[in-house]
Formats: C-alpha cells, structure tokens, sequence
C-alpha cells in the first residue's frame, strides 16, 4: 500500500531530478549541526568538565535560539514587505559553517567562571548552531516559493536527512572509551616497579575534530546548493514567475497534480470534520503535542546521559545513532501510513509516554539502573530510546497534517505548543540535573 502511494506520487511530480537533488541538499542544511552535536555527544561527553550534566545544558541553551525566529517573525509582522530571504539563508550558511571549523579546534577548551570550569566556548558555537538551525525553519520554507510547489517535498527529505547522515557519519566513526588499565611504573633509584591503575582513552577511529569539520564541509554543500537554486540557468527554469508565485495556491492545483488528491493522502485523520476541528478537540491535540515536546524535546535529551551513560559509551553511542536514523524514518512512515483514527494516535502517545517513564526510571536509579552491566539492560535501555522517538514524531507528524488541514491559525498554535513543551522541559530537566541532588553520575576513579 505505501510502495503504491510513492509510485502513484513521484510519478505526480513535474521535477527536473538534478534541481530536486539540489533542493534536498539545500534542506539538509536546515537542522545538521544541531543534529550532529547531540549524534556527537557520546564522543565529547567524558571529556568535558560538565560531563554527565553536558546534555542539560545543551537542551536549555538551544531553547533561548529560538530568539531567531522570534525576530524574523517580528520583522515580517511589522515590515511586510521585508524580504531578505537570501541575505539571512547565506548569513545562516556563513555562521553554521563558522561554528562548526571553530567547534573542531576548541571544543574542549574551558574557561573559568567562579571556581568552575566550564565549556564557554562550546556553549557559544552550540549556541549559533541552534539560531542557525531555529532560524532555518522560517527562512527556508519562503525561499521554496521561488520554486514550483512539487519541491516542496525535497525540501522536507532533505530535512529527514539532516539527521540520518550525522547519524550514519558517526556510526562509521565510532565512540572514544576511558578504560582503566594498571599501569607500571619503575622507580630508576631504588630500581622498584609499583602497579596503579589510571585511566586510558581509546580513540574512536576519526577524532570529533574531523566530525565538525564534516559539518562544516556539509553546511558549504548546502550553500553552493542555494546559490545553484537561486541563480543557475538550469534551476532558473523551474522558477515560478511572480504572478505565479503570488498565486501559488491554484498552481498546486494545476501543476504537480490536484491539491485534493495530495490532501486525500492524509484526509483519513479527519472524521467528519467538515467545519474545522472543535475547539475541546483542539485543545486536547494541542495540550498533547505539548505533553509529546516536553518529553521528547526537552526534558529527556537533557537527562540521556543519566539513563544511557550507565550501561557504557557503545550502548549510548547506539541509542543516539538510532535515536537520528528513527526521526526520518518515522516521519516516512507518517507520510504513507497515516493514522485513521484519533484512537491510534492517542495509544502512541500513551505507550511513547511508558517508554518515557521507563527510562526516567533509569535515569533516577543512575549510576546503578536496572541490569546494568548485561546485554539485555543495555538492549531495553536503547529499544526504549528509540521507541518514544518513533511514536512521538509519528504522532507529531500526524497531528500536524490534521492541524493543516484546519488552516495557518492551528499550525500556529500547534507550533506555540511544541516550543513551550520544549522549553518547560528544558527547564525543568536543568532543574533537576543542575540544582538538586536527583540524578547521580558514576565516579570517574579507578
């Protein structure tokens, strides 16, 4: 049933397929260098004086980039004809690629403030990282008006792939490992030999200097793609006129196949809906697609460490990778096979929620959660991981296609939701890592 549905819809297109490859490069620039630190975090972690409270920090930090969209939506409310679509994409492109060169060289230099050490420098890259990202989704989606509407999807698989090849990236690099080795030392005057153990690193096989600079190299790929859409004569061609860019609603009806039939592809959420959803219905999606942004957004990425760290770097490393490679496919999934009923969507967020509390379980049983040390703890703890990142994007995804179909006024607050849920939290996840004593890190010493 999915196969047939790609078939009938790529057969759909009025593409020219070296502009679409150039449209999905340009949207795997939209979320990369976020994508890529937290895919990153298993390799940096350890070796950084945060250490296991790194994540809380990262996770409440990229909540105050959203300041990027805050303004760029300001502008346009106040200045409706500000368009500077171009100059911000490339000042996007300019600061990902900048953050990222500089983050290879000094991610690991600290600074003191107070009587602690802490990443200063990190904090500030990851920081114009996330505008960047945060920026993109406002910025990104206007520019794609320049383009016939069937592009539209390019964009959004190039979004999909902004985290699976960070994923794919680190999973050929592996993840660097602190073991304890005893060590011998021999004392040249009284011609003695004394054992200790100390810490050795094991390196993964390309250091995260190499990563970032990946990133970067990935982030200029996504810039040259810009620049071929904007100005080359061979992308010049798929350019909407301006008449038809202004009247770009009815060109999706004539160009690229009937904007019924693609809405039909999704219709099967809406249930006698033929005035608008009801507000208590509404409400209800919206108090979810909160509830689904608090766990998944912001108060479980900031306490990974504390749930995955335990059961040793390989298993984190694998949820992250995992975690990134499920997003995309779980949107796909989404696309194809939506849900029928409220029903459904309803029992993906309850069981995304059991995986949730599973593993805040294990996160406030740290450093000694259930089985650890074995297999078997290791595997619950990443199909848990992996499983709330399915059925929350999966739900995320279905109830937005539902909230479109309701007009721009839903997708608004839909979005409102989203990023409150994220910040409260972020919030209080940092709360919980940072200022008591809940979570407990396992001793560095041998």
């Amino acid at each position: 049933m999915a196969m047939n549905r790609l078939t009938s819809y790529l057969k759909s297109l009025d593409v020219s397929v070296p502009v679409y490859c150039l449209t999905m490069l340009f949207g795997m620039g939209s979320w990369l260098t976020i994508n890529g630190v937290w895919v990153e975090l298993p390799s940096i972690v350890l070796f950084l004086p945060e250490q296991w409270k790194l994540s809380s920090y990262l996770s409440l930090i990229g909540q105050f980039s959203n300041v990027g969209p805050i303004i760029v939506l300001v502008l346009n409310r106040l200045r409706p004809l500000w368009h500077q679509e171009t100059v911000v994409t490339y000042a996007i492109i300019s600061v990902g690629v900048t953050s990222s060169v500089m983050s290879a060289f000094l991610w690991q230099t600290t600074s003191t403030i107070g009587d602690e050490e802490h990443s200063v420098a990190f904090f500030i890259f990851y920081f114009l990282m996330s505008l960047c990202d945060c920026t993109s989704t406002v910025i990104f989606l206007p520019f794609m008006a320049l383009l016939k509407p069937d592009y539209m999807t390019g964009l959004y698989i190039g979004e999909g792939l902004s985290a699976l090849v960070p994923a794919l990236i680190a999973l050929g690099q592996g993840v660097g490992e602190t073991d304890c080795r005893n060590t011998s030392t021999l004392n040249s005057t009284n011609n003695v030999t004394t054992y200790h153990l100390e810490h050795v690193t094991i390196p993964p096989n390309f250091p995260v200097r190499d990563f970032f600079l990946t990133l970067s190299v990935m982030m200029l790929v996504c810039g040259i793609s810009f620049s071929l859409l904007k100005y080359a004569p061979f992308c010049k061609k798929e350019h909407l006129t301006i008449t038809e860019q202004v009247r770009n609603p009815e060109i999706l009806q004539t160009k690229g196949g009937s904007k019924d039939k693609a809405d039909t592809l999704h219709t099967v959420l809406v249930e006698n809906n033929d005035h608008g959803l009801p507000r208590k219905t509404k409400f209800f999606w919206l108090f979810v697609i909160c509830w689904v942004s608090f766990l998944a957004n912001g108060f479980l990425p900031s306490i990974n460490t504390y749930s995955s760290l335990p059961y040793g770097s390989g298993a984190f490393h694998l949820s992250a990778i995992l975690d990134n490679i499920a997003n995309p496919m779980a949107c796909f999934v989404a696309f194809f096979l939506p849900a029928k009923s409220f029903r459904v969507l309803t029992s993906t967020t309850v069981l995304g929620t059991v995986f949730s509390v599973y593993l805040l379980i294990l996160a406030g049983t740290s450093p000694y959660p259930p089985l650890v040390g074995t297999t078997g703890g290791s595997f619950l703890m990443v199909f848990a991981y992996v499983g709330k990142t399915v059925l929350f994007i999966y739900t995320k995804v279905c109830v937005a296609v539902l909230f479109r179909l309701d007009g721009k006024q839903s997708l608004f607050l839909l979005g409102g939701a989203t990023q409150l849920g994220a910040f409260l939290g972020s919030v209080v996840a940092y709360i919980l890592v940072n200022v008591t004593t809940a979570l407990k890190s396992a001793p560095q010493a041998c």
